[in-house]
């Protein structure tokens, strides 16, 4: 077993909702299996551009509002060049399994 499966099986075990990361430093919402996976993207020096995409590389900020009733979550997530939301269905559908938070 990957070292990925290894730590979704065991997030997954403990009932974690949202696993947020910034090593891939580009903005992505995605799930595999039950875990919701938010890459957050660099405000700083480094964005990466995403794979499967010819998006260019940006610089990005992301608001979390957390219903915890529910357990949903929101990102609203900020080009910080234009300041304009990002829409999440300009994003690739997928990146490697990785599937985007809304399919």
């Amino acid at each position: 077993m990957a070292e990925g499966e290894k730590l979704q099986n065991l997030l997954e075990k403990y009932d974690v909702h949202t696993y947020i990361s910034g090593h891939h430093h580009a903005y992505y919402p995605g799930k595999t299996g039950q875990l919701e996976l938010l890459h957050s993207g660099a405000l700083g020096g480094g964005p990466r551009q995403l794979l499967n995409s010819n998006l260019s590389p940006q610089k990005t900020l992301t608001i979390v509002d957390i219903a915890l009733a529910s357990e949903a979550t929101r990102y609203t997530t900020y080009d910080m060049k234009s300041l304009q939301v990002i829409d999440i269905q300009t994003l690739p559908q997928s990146i490697g399994n990785i599937t985007r938070k809304d399919l």
